[in-house]
């Protein structure tokens, strides 16, 4: 099923004039594409990028999906997609997830597929096209996805328990709500009987025939489109793309597809659903829309329309942002949306979380129908629209400098795009022209006009969804039914805009200058203010239009008493719901409009920081924030206690998962049930210990010596024009010039075997396994890396051992790691979810399977695997900031290490014996958590 609520993606580029782009005339394609169909049906599509180099993605689509399906193929499509991992023609059983790992292609992770009611993709992303045979192996792969997946019955019948885990694993509270409430949403259409999973019933029984008629019945070339980006020469993939896919025969006397519209509806869908583990009520209201014709959706004024919504949604949505700081509400959070839905519909949607409780429900409804009634009645003020206009333009300006800086997969979604649903494939440049274009003439009368044709009185859906124990507030479809007739009687008044505001701090900075200027690593500046604040400050030209910045200080809640703990442990929540200086945090957002600057305060175990995103035309003011969250925090105990009885509310109805149970199992057992534990979680009756008093004197001890702090910037940086402001606003800081230091609290990890058992009450029964190891040792580098192979290594074994030969599981969750403070230990991670009825045998495997590779070695060919997929991936890395970020970031809090240096040397030394020497060391004491989680 599409998104309802999935946003328009676009990209834009092309400062400066243009002419208008023409409301009718067909969009061009992207000169760049190279697009084209084969005698046999197939569609191509073909475009050079290098962003990043050296790699490139490969995925073919199929307009097949489960609505193909028969009622007694239900479950048959995804299956499919299950099966093109099992064997090919030309790669039989598991050797083509063989060699894409030995390229560097993780399962899983670059190798993946997804099925859907109405198409089906399969994806070789991020592949290393360093030889020609790489390519032609890809190729090769999609063609043989594309009809020669073979499904022999012993790789059929060994998948079933497989889907039945992803069933059970995906099988929660969301997805019954979404089964559920399907009727209603698709009434009188096929939609509401296919769930792409399928029937566990037929997927136990089905025959392996059937399978293969289904395969070969709807895969065919004339429902195909092969897309393939990424940095190599286009005129020789498109020719090795005619010579390898023409082969394809084209299928004689195909089976026409079916379309399955979804009805109108004259009178109201009412539909409600009750659940043990809804952690909460919601109500919705759906409007649908007819989508705009095929034809028409490559014209201008078509394919724009779903931009103008996105700006029509985005002004209604923050108005309710800003309502929500107000007061208390029956309703936690309000959202509105436009988007494609299923078959021929749009549609146009009113979501209300609720806050549990009987007597919440109804007041909820009202204020959803008052609120949507105020945009119906009054529509939007220039204000709203203004604001929303900026932010929208801020955008556009930023995706045209970090044009190509676009990555693969992006451009494939578009032509997926263009194969499914016949959007344009324009260029960049044509893009933000277009774009730009409705920005500049969209007025405020269009906009309301637009609002008001989104409230019909017919193909009106509504829904409500509660726990069980809340179901007794569910309104009569009598009741809903006069609510709405009423909406156009409620009392409701006009919104009034708000005064503009501006950034200032309250006091104005005294600047310092920069005093000392040194050269470091890696092409770094290190600067050293008057006020003691050093300043590391990395230019890299990965992205025209990113500047990312860290301040950074040791001490954190760790040095609170405990007493204050939880004051402190909640610090970052109160600044933020705050505000900085005069302005309340909806003013400040405000002020930001037009912007591109976030910026967040956070105070963790064993330090304060503030983490910035921003750009360089921005750069003043985000500096100008951060100089305001140090010396100007507003602490607005009004707004923080109705943040906090949210949070309460939010933590109350978390109980009413059943993983909430072992999540906090695992939290406490693994520090010893050390008072400080909830670092990681909070509990309702933690919000009680806040002493909001003491909220100033913490953030006064954490950031109030700004010479402690070292401050991080990396990305588009011109060290002359940043110069100034920071010496203003980095500089302007007052410093005592103490140095702070974390302090050990004690947390330690359980000695020798440890195992916990929780019985909980749960709709869809399935048992979850937590294990973990973990060795006091020493920290380096190098070890560090020998735990990141050790990971993937454990990967590969036990998708191996639990999903392909048992069948047990759908997938792993393993991490290997040393950390280095405030105590330096090994960890060991594995956790799975399954039938009950395998558990104990599964975790007998994995316990046995790590004991086996610390006596006998890790295999060669698997560590290969590993070392192949991490050094792609830091490559890939190494081309955007952030990987820089942090490499700067440790290199000026760690006293001059450097992550980056000889990183590739140190990973291609390690060997099979070193891996095994450190599993063994993490094994040897039985210093292990067993935490597992059954149904009662």
């Amino acid at each position: 099923m599409k998104s309802i609520l999935a946003l328009l993606l676009i990209t834009m580029s092309g400062l400066g004039t243009y002419a208008q782009i023409k409301p009718d005339a067909a969009l061009p394609t992207d000169p760049k594409l190279r697009v084209g169909k084969l005698p046999n049906g197939l569609t191509y599509y073909i475009r050079h990028n290098n962003f990043p180099k050296g790699l490139a993605d490969f995925q073919i689509f199929h307009a097949v999906g489960a609505m193909q399906e028969e009622d007694n193929q239900n479950g048959l499509a995804h299956f499919l997609e299950h099966q093109a991992f099992k064997g090919l023609a030309h790669f039989p059983g598991k050797s083509m997830t063989n060699y894409m790992e030995k390229i560097g292609v993780k399962f899983g992770e670059n190798l993946n597929a997804a099925t859907t009611t109405d198409y089906t993709r399969y994806m070789i992303n991020q592949v290393p096209i360093s030889r020609q045979g790489i390519i032609d192996t890809c190729l090769l792969v999609l063609s043989d996805w594309s009809g020669s997946i073979t499904a022999n019955k012993e790789a059929v019948d060994s998948e079933r328990g497989v889907i039945k885990e992803e069933w059970r694993m995906r099988g929660g509270v969301d997805y019954r709500i979404n089964q559920g409430l399907s009727p209603y949403f698709f009434k009188g259409s096929k939609y509401a009987i296919r769930n792409v999973i399928g029937d566990m019933k037929i997927i136990e029984s089905f025959k392996q025939q059937e399978l293969l008629d289904f395969y070969h019945k709807w895969y065919r070339p004339d429902l195909q489109a092969v897309a393939i980006v990424g940095d190599f020469d286009v005129d020789a993939m498109e020719a090795a793309v005619k010579k390898l896919f023409s082969k394809l025969p084209k299928a004689v006397n195909p089976t026409a597809k079916t379309a399955y519209p979804l009805p109108d509806n004259k009178e109201l869908i009412y539909g409600t659903y009750s659940d043990k583990e809804a952690s909460s009520s919601s109500i919705s209201l759906m409007v649908k829309h007819p989508q705009q014709k095929w034809a028409d959706r490559q014209k201008p004024s078509t394919y724009t329309l779903g931009y103008q919504y996105a700006i029509i949604t985005s002004m209604m949505n923050s108005r309710w942002e800003e309502l929500s700081h107000k007061k208390d509400f029956a309703i936690k959070g309000l959202q509105y949306g436009f988007g494609s839905f299923v078959a021929d519909k749009d549609v146009f949607s009113v979501s209300a979380d609720v806050k549990p409780g009987v007597a919440n429900i109804m007041p909820a409804f009202d204020m959803m129908l008052s609120e949507t009634e105020r945009f119906k009645r009054y529509g939007f003020t220039k204000g709203e629209l203004d604001l929303v206009k900026a932010n929208f333009k801020r955008r556009l300006e930023r995706s045209y400098l970090e044009r190509d800086k676009k990555p693969n997969n992006n451009f494939i979604e578009s032509y997926m795009n263009n194969f499914l649903e016949n959007t344009p494939m324009i260029s960049a440049e044509v893009s933000y022209k277009l774009f730009t274009q409705v920005l500049d003439n969209f007025t405020l009368a269009q906009a309301n006009a637009m609002l008001k044709g989104l409230f019909t009185a017919q193909n009106v859906i509504a829904t409500v969804v509660t726990s069980t124990e809340d179901a007794a507030g569910i309104p009569s479809r009598e009741l809903v039914v006069k609510k709405l007739a009423g909406m156009s009687a409620l009392p409701v008044e006009i919104y009034k805009d708000k005064a503009l505001v501006k950034l200032e701090p309250k006091t104005a900075p005294k600047p310092g200058k920069v005093i000392s200027e040194q050269k470091v690593d890696f092409g770094a500046t290190l600067w050293t203010l008057a006020n003691g604040a050093k300043v590391y400050l990395l230019p890299t030209p990965h992205k025209k239009d990113e500047l990312m910045m860290t301040a950074y200080s040791k001490g954190g809640h760790s040095v609170m008493n405990d007493k204050d703990y939880f004051s402190a442990r909640l610090l970052t929540s109160a600044m933020l719901t705050s505000g900085v200086g005069n302005l309340s945090s909806t003013e400040l957002s405000n002020a930001l409009a037009g912007k591109i600057v976030y910026v967040t305060p956070f105070l963790s175990e064993l330090s304060e920081s503030i983490d910035c995103s921003t750009t360089p035309s921005d750069a003043e003011t985000m500096l100008k924030l951060v100089y305001m969250y140090f010396t100007e925090p507003r602490f607005d105990e009004a707004a923080f206690k109705m943040d906090m009885k949210k949070t309460k509310e939010n933590l109350v109805s978390r109980k009413k998962n059943p993983f909430s149970a072992l999540q906090d199992s695992v939290t406490y057992i693994r520090s010893n049930h050390h008072y400080r534990s909830s670092n990681l979680i909070l509990d309702a009756n933690d919000i009680d210990k806040v002493d909001f008093s003491k909220m100033k004197d913490i953030h006064k001890q954490a950031f109030g010596n700004p010479a402690d702090f070292v401050f991080v910037f990396t990305g588009a940086i011109d060290l002359v024009k940043v110069k100034p402001m920071i010496e203003e606003y980095v500089g302007g800081l007052s410093a005592t010039h103490r140095k702070d230091e974390w302090r050990d609290v004690g947390k330690r990890s359980p000695k020798g075997p440890v195992s916990i058992e929780i019985k909980q009450k749960m709709e869809t029964p399935k048992s979850t396994t937590f294990i973990e190891y973990t060795r006091e040792a020493p920290y380096s580098f190098r070890r560090a890396i020998t735990m990141q192979l050790l990971q993937g290594i454990i990967d590969i074994r036990f998708n191996k051992l639990l999903r392909d030969e048992r069948s047990g599981v759908y997938s792993t969750m393993s991490e290997a790691s040393i950390v280095q403070d405030p105590l330096s230990k090994l960890q060991l991670i594995v956790s799975f979810e399954t039938d009950p009825k395998l558990m104990d045998e599964l975790t007998k495997v994995v316990h046995q399977e790590l004991k086996r590779l610390s006596v006998e070695g890790v295999d060669a060919a698997d560590l290969a695997k590993g070392r192949e997929f991490m050094n792609k991936s830091r490559i890939q890395r190494a081309t955007n900031n952030g990987y820089w970020h942090h490499i700067l970031y440790t290199y000026a809090t760690k006293n001059g290490v450097n992550n980056d240096k000889d990183a590739e040397k140190v990973l291609n030394e390690i060997d099979a014996k070193e891996v095994k020497a450190i599993l063994t060391e993490i094994l040897e004491p039985n210093n292990v958590v067993t935490v597992t989680m059954r149904p009662e």
